[in-house]
Protein backbone atom coordinates (compact mmCIF):
# COMPACT_ATOMS: atom_id res chain seq x y z
CA UNK A 1 0.00 0.00 0.00
CA UNK A 2 0.99 3.52 -0.84
CA UNK A 3 1.90 5.37 2.16
CA UNK A 4 -0.11 8.80 2.98
CA UNK A 5 1.87 11.82 3.10
CA UNK A 6 0.68 14.80 5.02
CA UNK A 7 0.71 18.34 3.10
CA UNK A 8 2.49 20.53 5.51
CA UNK A 9 0.45 24.22 4.82
CA UNK A 10 4.06 25.60 6.62
CA UNK A 11 6.00 24.30 3.86
CA UNK A 12 6.89 27.64 1.69
CA UNK A 13 7.81 29.31 5.15
CA UNK A 14 10.77 27.23 5.89
CA UNK A 15 14.49 27.54 4.32
CA UNK A 16 15.05 24.25 2.68
CA UNK A 17 18.07 25.52 0.42
CA UNK A 18 20.74 28.16 0.14
CA UNK A 19 18.28 29.90 -1.73
CA UNK A 20 15.52 29.69 0.60
CA UNK A 21 18.10 30.82 3.82
CA UNK A 22 18.98 34.25 1.64
CA UNK A 23 15.28 34.63 1.07
CA UNK A 24 14.66 34.69 4.74
CA UNK A 25 17.13 37.75 5.20
CA UNK A 26 15.54 39.71 2.48
CA UNK A 27 12.29 38.58 4.49
CA UNK A 28 13.51 40.10 7.02
CA UNK A 29 14.59 43.26 5.59
CA UNK A 30 11.33 43.78 3.95
CA UNK A 31 9.57 43.19 7.49
CA UNK A 32 11.61 45.68 8.79
CA UNK A 33 11.49 48.62 6.43
CA UNK A 34 8.19 48.17 5.40
CA UNK A 35 5.59 46.55 7.82
CA UNK A 36 6.65 48.20 10.94
CA UNK A 37 2.68 49.41 11.57
CA UNK A 38 1.11 50.55 14.44
CA UNK A 39 -2.94 49.81 13.62
CA UNK A 40 -6.38 50.17 15.97
CA UNK A 41 -7.57 47.72 17.83
CA UNK A 42 -10.85 47.55 16.13
CA UNK A 43 -8.69 47.50 13.19
CA UNK A 44 -8.59 43.47 11.76
CA UNK A 45 -5.29 44.13 10.63
CA UNK A 46 -4.24 44.73 14.47
CA UNK A 47 -4.56 40.68 14.60
CA UNK A 48 -1.37 38.15 14.87
CA UNK A 49 -2.70 35.46 12.71
CA UNK A 50 -2.24 31.65 12.34
CA UNK A 51 0.43 31.68 9.47
CA UNK A 52 1.96 35.20 10.44
CA UNK A 53 6.09 35.59 10.33
CA UNK A 54 6.54 38.13 13.59
CA UNK A 55 9.20 39.24 15.92
CA UNK A 56 8.88 38.92 19.54
CA UNK A 57 9.33 42.22 21.48
CA UNK A 58 10.43 42.36 25.22
CA UNK A 59 9.37 44.82 26.73
CA UNK A 60 11.42 44.90 30.31
CA UNK A 61 14.02 45.46 28.38
CA UNK A 62 12.68 48.50 26.03
CA UNK A 63 12.55 46.22 22.90
CA UNK A 64 14.93 43.55 22.70
CA UNK A 65 14.06 41.04 20.19
CA UNK A 66 13.87 36.99 21.28
CA UNK A 67 16.53 35.56 19.45
CA UNK A 68 18.16 32.08 18.41
CA UNK A 69 22.18 32.91 17.75
CA UNK A 70 23.71 30.10 15.09
CA UNK A 71 26.65 30.28 16.72
CA UNK A 72 27.15 27.97 19.56
CA UNK A 73 28.61 29.17 23.23
CA UNK A 74 30.44 25.59 24.30
CA UNK A 75 28.66 22.90 24.55
CA UNK A 76 26.07 23.50 27.47
CA UNK A 77 25.25 27.04 25.69
CA UNK A 78 24.39 25.56 22.39
CA UNK A 79 21.61 24.19 23.98
CA UNK A 80 20.40 26.25 26.65
CA UNK A 81 22.15 29.91 25.23
CA UNK A 82 18.46 31.65 23.66
CA UNK A 83 18.71 34.78 24.25
CA UNK A 84 17.47 38.19 23.31
CA UNK A 85 18.98 41.02 21.28
CA UNK A 86 19.06 44.87 20.65
CA UNK A 87 15.85 45.23 17.99
CA UNK A 88 17.82 47.37 15.46
CA UNK A 89 20.00 43.70 14.94
CA UNK A 90 19.24 43.05 11.22
CA UNK A 91 18.93 39.55 11.34
CA UNK A 92 16.46 36.59 10.33
CA UNK A 93 16.95 34.35 13.56
CA UNK A 94 14.25 36.87 15.35
CA UNK A 95 11.84 36.06 13.06
CA UNK A 96 8.83 33.20 14.08
CA UNK A 97 6.31 31.64 12.41
CA UNK A 98 2.79 31.40 14.35
CA UNK A 99 0.95 28.08 13.96
CA UNK A 100 -1.22 25.84 15.81
CA UNK A 101 -0.30 23.40 18.82
CA UNK A 102 0.95 20.21 18.81
CA UNK A 103 -1.40 17.68 18.09
CA UNK A 104 -3.85 19.80 16.06
CA UNK A 105 -5.44 20.15 12.93
CA UNK A 106 -3.23 22.79 10.89
CA UNK A 107 -5.09 26.28 11.55
CA UNK A 108 -6.54 28.14 8.85
CA UNK A 109 -3.78 30.50 7.40
CA UNK A 110 -4.95 33.67 8.09
CA UNK A 111 -7.22 32.80 11.02
CA UNK A 112 -7.07 34.92 14.24
CA UNK A 113 -5.53 34.33 16.97
CA UNK A 114 -7.91 34.69 20.09
CA UNK A 115 -6.15 35.18 23.59
CA UNK A 116 -6.40 32.00 25.28
CA UNK A 117 -5.19 29.87 22.14
CA UNK A 118 -2.63 27.28 22.47
CA UNK A 119 -0.25 27.71 19.73
CA UNK A 120 3.68 26.96 18.59
CA UNK A 121 6.11 29.26 17.51
CA UNK A 122 8.41 27.79 15.00
CA UNK A 123 11.89 29.55 14.31
CA UNK A 124 11.69 30.49 10.83
CA UNK A 125 15.92 29.66 9.85
CA UNK A 126 16.29 26.55 12.36
CA UNK A 127 12.99 25.30 11.29
CA UNK A 128 12.28 24.15 15.38
CA UNK A 129 9.96 24.89 17.63
CA UNK A 130 10.48 27.19 20.91
CA UNK A 131 10.29 24.61 23.69
CA UNK A 132 10.87 24.38 27.56
CA UNK A 133 10.78 21.72 29.53
CA UNK A 134 12.41 20.52 33.91
CA UNK A 135 15.55 21.48 33.30
CA UNK A 136 17.51 24.51 35.02
CA UNK A 137 19.10 27.84 32.75
CA UNK A 138 22.34 28.57 32.99
CA UNK A 139 21.91 32.29 34.21
CA UNK A 140 19.25 32.64 36.38
CA UNK A 141 18.71 28.85 37.52
CA UNK A 142 15.09 29.56 36.39
CA UNK A 143 13.64 26.84 33.58
CA UNK A 144 15.61 26.58 30.23
CA UNK A 145 14.21 27.70 26.96
CA UNK A 146 15.23 25.51 23.85
CA UNK A 147 14.93 24.35 20.28
CA UNK A 148 13.29 21.40 19.66
CA UNK A 149 12.11 18.92 16.50
CA UNK A 150 12.98 19.00 13.02
CA UNK A 151 11.28 21.02 10.09
CA UNK A 152 8.79 22.02 12.68
CA UNK A 153 7.92 18.90 13.62
CA UNK A 154 8.26 18.56 17.68
CA UNK A 155 6.05 17.53 20.32
CA UNK A 156 3.77 19.00 23.22
CA UNK A 157 6.10 20.61 25.43
CA UNK A 158 6.48 22.89 22.29
CA UNK A 159 2.77 23.99 23.03
CA UNK A 160 2.27 27.91 24.73
CA UNK A 161 -0.80 29.56 25.53
CA UNK A 162 -1.07 33.24 24.61
CA UNK A 163 -2.31 34.97 27.61
CA UNK A 164 -3.44 38.55 27.12
CA UNK A 165 -6.66 41.00 27.55
CA UNK A 166 -8.47 41.11 24.72
CA UNK A 167 -10.41 39.02 22.15
CA UNK A 168 -7.21 38.37 19.93
CA UNK A 169 -3.66 38.83 20.32
CA UNK A 170 -3.19 42.17 18.77
CA UNK A 171 -0.03 43.91 17.97
CA UNK A 172 1.82 46.26 19.97
CA UNK A 173 -0.13 45.24 22.73
CA UNK A 174 1.36 43.33 25.53
CA UNK A 175 1.01 39.41 25.92
CA UNK A 176 2.93 36.41 27.81
CA UNK A 177 3.19 32.87 26.48
CA UNK A 178 2.75 30.65 28.87
CA UNK A 179 4.64 27.18 29.03
CA UNK A 180 0.99 24.57 28.28
CA UNK A 181 3.39 21.56 30.30
CA UNK A 182 4.95 23.51 32.77
CA UNK A 183 3.38 26.48 33.73
CA UNK A 184 6.31 28.70 33.42
CA UNK A 185 6.19 31.74 30.94
CA UNK A 186 8.95 32.87 28.55
CA UNK A 187 10.65 35.41 29.98
CA UNK A 188 13.94 37.69 30.38
CA UNK A 189 15.08 40.26 32.63
CA UNK A 190 18.35 43.33 32.34
CA UNK A 191 20.20 41.61 35.23
CA UNK A 192 20.30 37.97 33.72
CA UNK A 193 22.79 39.03 30.51
CA UNK A 194 25.36 36.89 28.92
CA UNK A 195 29.03 38.24 29.91
CA UNK A 196 32.65 37.06 29.78
CA UNK A 197 32.28 35.46 33.43
CA UNK A 198 29.79 33.50 31.61
CA UNK A 199 30.51 32.26 28.99
CA UNK A 200 34.29 32.99 28.24
CA UNK A 201 36.40 35.23 26.33
CA UNK A 202 35.19 36.31 22.58
CA UNK A 203 31.85 35.43 23.93
CA UNK A 204 29.65 35.66 20.65
CA UNK A 205 26.27 36.76 22.48
CA UNK A 206 27.97 38.93 24.84
CA UNK A 207 25.31 41.54 25.93
CA UNK A 208 22.41 39.45 25.06
CA UNK A 209 19.61 38.44 27.53
CA UNK A 210 19.19 34.99 29.10
CA UNK A 211 15.63 33.60 27.54
CA UNK A 212 13.88 31.13 30.97
CA UNK A 213 10.98 30.59 32.01
CA UNK A 214 9.26 31.58 35.26
CA UNK A 215 6.46 31.56 37.45
CA UNK A 216 5.77 35.33 36.95
CA UNK A 217 2.94 37.69 38.91
CA UNK A 218 0.20 40.36 37.69
CA UNK A 219 1.85 43.21 35.81
CA UNK A 220 5.37 40.99 35.76
CA UNK A 221 7.20 43.13 32.73
CA UNK A 222 10.23 40.38 32.81
CA UNK A 223 7.38 37.89 31.08
CA UNK A 224 5.46 40.93 28.93
CA UNK A 225 6.45 40.39 25.06
CA UNK A 226 4.83 42.82 22.05
CA UNK A 227 4.34 42.14 18.43
CA UNK A 228 5.64 44.91 16.36
CA UNK A 229 7.27 44.19 13.09
CA UNK A 230 5.80 40.98 11.33
CA UNK A 231 4.68 39.39 7.85
CA UNK A 232 1.12 39.63 8.93
CA UNK A 233 -1.34 37.15 6.64
CA UNK A 234 -5.03 37.85 6.68
CA UNK A 235 -7.75 35.33 5.66
CA UNK A 236 -9.47 36.66 2.75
Amino acid sequence: LEQHKTLDPYKPFRARSSIMKQFSFFLFLFVCAIISTAAHDDDKEAIVTCGSVIKLMHVESGGDTFFIPQIPVGVAMADQGKDLLPCEKSDPDSLWLVKEADGMDACAIGAPINCGDQIRLEHINGQQNLHSHNFQSPLSKQQEISLFGTEGKGDDSDDWTVVCDKRYWQRNEPIRLLHSQTGRFLGATRSKKFDQSNCGMGCPIEGHLEAFGLRAYANDKRSEFKVTHGLYVQAP
